[in-house]
């Protein structure tokens, strides 16, 4: 069993200041390559510290992934600390230093002696060049007559350091512990909690293969499925998980929108574009977090027109022709408003399909009969409009992502989605 460290350096995580999302994210993919996660820690800026946790986990570990402390400023100590540890000094790489030029150049920005220093990588490493900063990654290897040993530094932002494990790390650990033969699948789902998820595929689960196993990821308002078969033959592990992947899907196709990681977003883009559809949306609670996510999928321009964002009843009345006497009788959390909020922004943005949400996102504003988490939304198409009400929780965050993403995967069933 291969196991692996992850070394989180930085004062800012220890105060709580950031969040440590790198090791999470680490321990993720790696985890996928069957590598086990066996520690994680997380030290300060002290120089003390941080070798006595390289020397820690080396011991314990044949794969140790460093983050942080790799910058140009003097509390960045990552680098003189691998030099001690290894017995190297520091020298000046010239790739590195062309990447970093190109880089300042294109953004049109002076290089200065720090930036210039960036390029100094230690002796023993293989420096990776690192394509959305400056900071390069430093690779360590040793091999002995029984075992090898790795220990990766890389940078403490995150772009940064998941572009350097998805460029060279990843592939880089496969090759050296021979982990390739690990394949795996992800199913999206959206509609039902982990518990019931669960209870639906329990017989499944219950009867996987020795080598497969199944994780429930649950997210507020989804639940990834994803398969994974261990093993030395690629090809066996993929027949295999296939096989999983027909049968499982066949249990719950009601809640499935995509698989390996598609987002609802991109998969309501994926079927209006398959479609030759356009799209609107009219929020309330949500306050434009819907059209945040339509947009945040390059290319959306082409089916996506635009949003209005009522969060007043004036609003609601004026811009989208909401009825006063139905917002005075059932209220603007009704049945009768989102199906009229969809229909009005639909005819004022002229597309094919609007979505319309309004609800009370907490964590005041409830009532007996409409309590925190009450949430009506409605889709309009040109056959008709559709309008459910569903009841999330108290906590405000979660509502609003619970809602939005409901709204997505009702979008995504309507327009014709099947998967």
């Amino acid at each position: 069993m291969n196991n692996c460290e992850i070394i989180s350096i930085g004062d800012e995580l220890l105060i709580g200041q950031v969040v440590n999302t790198n090791a999470s994210w680490i321990a993720r993919q790696l985890g996928l390559l069957g590598v086990n996660i066996f520690r994680t820690i997380t030290v300060g800026d002290d120089e003390n510290d941080i070798c006595a946790a390289l020397a820690e986990s080396f011991n314990r570990s044949n794969i140790v992934i460093v983050t942080g402390g790799l910058g140009p400023t003097k509390d960045d100590i990552t680098k003189l600390c691998a030099c001690k540890f290894f017995d190297c000094s520091l020298v000046f790489n010239d790739m590195v230093f062309d990447a970093v030029k190109k880089r300042f150049a294109t953004m049109n920005y002076p290089l200065d002696e720090n930036n210039r220093n960036q390029a100094m990588v230690p002796s023993k490493c293989t420096a990776l060049v690192n394509h959305n900063g400056t900071a390069p990654g430093m690779l360590f290897k040793e091999v002995g007559s029984d075992k090898i040993k790795m220990m990766v530094f890389l940078p403490g932002v995150p772009y940064e350091m998941e572009g350097l494990m998805t460029d060279y790390v990843i592939e880089e650990i496969k090759l050296t512990f021979g982990l390739s033969g690990v394949y795996y699948r992800t199913v999206m789902t959206q509609g039902m909690g982990e518990s019931l998820v669960e209870a639906r595929i329990k017989e499944f689960e219950d009867n996987l293969p020795p080598n497969v196993k199944l994780a429930f990821l649950p997210q507020p308002g989804s639940v990834k499925l994803r398969l994974t078969a261990y093993g030395d033959d690629i090809n066996a592990n993929k027949t295999i998980v296939e096989d999983e992947m027909n049968k499982l899907t066949s249990l719950i196709p009601d809640i499935i929108y995509g698989f390996d990681d598609e987002t609802l977003e991109q998969a309501v883009g994926r079927i209006l574009r398959e479609n030759n559809l356009t799209i609107s949306t009219a929020e309330s609670c949500t306050g434009g977090y819907i059209a945040h996510l339509i947009t945040s999928v390059p290319g959306s321009s082409d089916y996506y027109k635009g949003s209005i964002v009522s969060y007043s009843n004036e609003v609601k009345k004026n811009l989208l022709g909401v009825s006063n006497d139905i917002l005075l009788t059932e209220g603007a959390v009704s049945k009768s408003t989102v199906e009229q909020m969809a229909l009005g922004v639909r005819k004022r943005l002229g597309t094919d399909i609007a979505i319309s949400i309004s609800g009370i996102a907490g964590p005041a504003g409830g009532t007996d009969d409409k309590p925190v988490g009450t949430t009506w939304i409605a889709v309009a198409t040109p056959s008709g409009i559709v309008s459910r009400k569903f009841t999330f929780g108290y906590s405000r965050t979660t509502n609003i992502k619970r809602a939005a993403l409901t709204a997505l995967k009702m979008t995504f069933d309507i327009a014709g989605g099947v998967c």
